[in-house]
């Protein structure tokens, strides 16, 4: 019960900030706004928070429901931003669609809710959506005069976090851990902290995840972690560069110039939580063949 309410709680609020984010951001971001100068470097930066609530909304699902909800909702909704940020339907009809979408995310967990458990993926959506949370936490936009700017990545920034969270308390990780997760995110969310440390505490926190993944806390374990999460983001992050071009060009934004760069931190952010769990993947598989040699070797 206690899970449903969370996941319905997480999914309101990030409807909400959505909605927001579609009906006032989103115009503060195109041609015609007092803050547009060009299609260039974040110009469209209000995207990411949007698709950091909708990113937490299908974390929370998935910790919370059954099937493939989950997914279905996160892709589902992602195809409406795109569509709503193509037709510009104005403020009234956002907020309307928002207040839909809640009662339809508060339908599937009631109806699909599922008692907690470990279900499989939570680390890895934790993961993501803390990685989410610290680079949207950094979020810039062209001019950095938007007043919207900083309360609406700090609100992305919480419901990420909170999303996190969620998935970290249903996979039963100690409630020290998650605590703790929290704690080193939440200097990350402070205007005018050096990149360096908000990156350090990032990374730190995603390393965590990870190695916590089983019980007891190995120093190998944590130093593999520390060094493969942020080679993985930095690389993801120079890859990405341009990833978020076809999405601008199906929400009929104007093109990015040439010579900058158009990416997604939130589509980065679940890129870098992909390339983890394939790391960890191939070496645990990698570790499992060289124990069965052993054992086959001595017997």
């Amino acid at each position: 019960m206690i899970a449903r309410v969370v996941a319905g709680a997480v999914a309101w609020a990030a409807a909400a900030l959505w909605a927001y984010g579609m009906a006032v951001l989103q115009p503060l971001c195109e041609p015609g706004s007092a803050f547009w100068e060009s299609a260039e470097n974040n110009s469209y930066w209000a995207r990411d928070v949007r698709w950091g609530a909708i990113l937490a909304v299908t974390a929370a699902l998935w910790a919370a429901t059954r099937g493939v909800a989950a997914p279905v909702v996160g892709v589902g909704w992602l195809g409406a931003d795109l569509a709503f940020d193509r037709m510009d339907p104005g403020t009234a009809t956002v907020t309307a669609s928002a207040a839909g979408v809640g009662l339809i995310l508060t339908a599937v967990v009631v109806f699909l809710g599922r008692p907690p458990a470990r279900r499989r993926g939570l680390v890895w959506a934790a993961l993501a959506c803390v990685l989410a949370a610290g680079l949207v936490a950094r979020l810039e936009s062209p001019t950095d005069t938007e007043p919207q700017l900083g309360p609406s990545r700090l609100a992305a920034f919480a419901v990420l976090v909170a999303a996190a969270a969620f998935c970290l308390t249903v996979a039963r990780y100690p409630w020290w851990a998650t605590a703790g997760i929290v704690a080193l995110l939440a200097p990350v969310a402070v205007p005018g902290a050096p990149l360096w440390v908000s990156f350090l505490l990032l990374v730190t926190a995603a390393a965590g995840i990870l190695a916590l993944r089983r019980p007891g806390v190995r120093v190998g374990v944590l130093v593999a972690t520390l060094v493969t999460v942020p080679i993985s983001l930095v690389a993801v992050l120079l890859l990405l560069l341009q990833a978020a071009r076809p999405f601008t060009a199906l929400a009929g934004n104007e093109p990015i110039n040439g010579a900058d760069s158009d990416p997604s931190l939130v589509l980065s952010a679940v890129a870098t939580a992909l390339v983890c769990f394939a790391i960890v993947r191939l070496c645990s598989a990698g570790v499992t063949r060289g124990s069965s040699a052993g054992v086959a070797r001595f017997s």
